[in-house]
């Protein structure tokens, strides 16, 4: 990271580099402003963890996530866009550098300052509220099929969850595993009707309704899950080799508490220019009010935040 860019205002600077980031980068840059796009982790979030999309528009077969991504990102650089790897932990305005600026400050103390800031950090799996399920996080618990099917290859597994990242996930382990029991705490699925038919109809899963994981059973290694059904109360104990756990996302927004507000879900409130409560900081993607969590609709929320940041840009101009 060189020093300039600490010193220079940016146009504008954009926290999260998922589909919603990525998209705003894209249009931010075409539009000559310059801009700065940090990302935690690595680009793409969620989406670069998801093995296949088969409805993100105008690819007629399925794509990997990470492959989408990819062309997200590369897409961003060539128009300009610079990307660096750190997280953003603190915003504020600051006035004594602009009158529209704001300083955002990363885990290292480094500040940054912008003239519009898009916020686009996405969410994050929520945690299986399990006894022993952090304690053997790593140990057989996980909340990614893609990073880590390769170690559970001829091995029963159980998924934890009901809507469409659970089932696909499932799916995806079939390739590797022998056995996929999904526990989910209904007896109905928030997955849309095709992919329920695909595992309703897969010969390597088992389906446990009406229950939920009450402990994962271990020793050094995850061996087992003490479930309970939540209609009769009854417990049972399913032998595994693996839990993965798909329940659903919250949203990465803590850093942003005393600078917006944000709903009891933790979500920000925007207009349909993916306004914020604060002039020249705008919100897209998972982060939002009411997202539908769609890679197509993210990317669309980014489009319109960077659209709106240059129309700010502009009148301060």
């Amino acid at each position: 990271m060189t020093k300039d860019i600490e010193t220079k205002l940016w146009d504008s600077i954009i926290v999260g580099a998922g589909p919603a980031g990525l998209t705003a980068a894209i249009y931010t840059s075409r539009s000559n402003m310059s801009t700065l796009l940090f990302e935690k982790a690595i680009t793409g979030g969620l989406v670069s963890l998801t093995h296949e999309i088969e409805n993100y528009p105008g690819f007629i077969e399925p794509i990997s996530g990470p492959e989408l991504m990819r062309r997200f990102e590369a897409q961003a650089k060539r128009l300009g866009a610079q990307v660096e790897f750190s997280e953003i932990k603190k915003i504020e305005d600051a006035p004594d550098v602009h009158p529209a600026a704001k300083k955002l400050t990363d885990w290292t103390g480094k500040e940054f300052f912008a003239k519009t800031v898009i916020v686009a950090t996405g969410s994050q799996p929520n945690r299986l509220p399990a006894k022993g399920a952090e304690d053997f996080f790593g140990r057989g618990v996980s909340y990614c099929a893609t990073c880590d099917a390769n170690f559970f290859v001829d091995r029963h597994c159980i998924v934890v969850g009901g809507g469409d990242a659970a089932l696909e996930e499932a799916l995806y382990l079939t390739g590797f595993c022998s056995q996929i029991t999904l526990v989910h705490r209904r007896q109905g699925f928030r997955a849309t009707p095709r992919v329920v038919e695909r595992a309703r109809n897969h010969p390597k899963m088992e389906f446990v309704l009406d229950s939920v994981v009450e402990e994962v059973l271990a020793d050094d290694f995850v061996k087992g899950a003490r479930c309970k059904n939540v209609v009769t109360g009854e417990e049972f104990t399913i032998d595994c080799d693996g839990i993965f756990v798909f329940i659903g996302y919250s949203p990465v927004t803590e850093w942003l508490k005393g600078y917006l507000p944000l709903n009891d879900n933790g979500e920000i409130t925007v207009d349909y220019q993916m306004q914020t409560a604060k002039d020249g900081v705008y919100a897209c993607g998972d982060v939002i009010e009411n997202a539908q969590k769609q890679a197509v609709i993210s990317a669309g929320n980014g489009c319109i935040a960077a659209l709106s940041a240059r129309r700010f840009i502009e009148n301060l101009e």
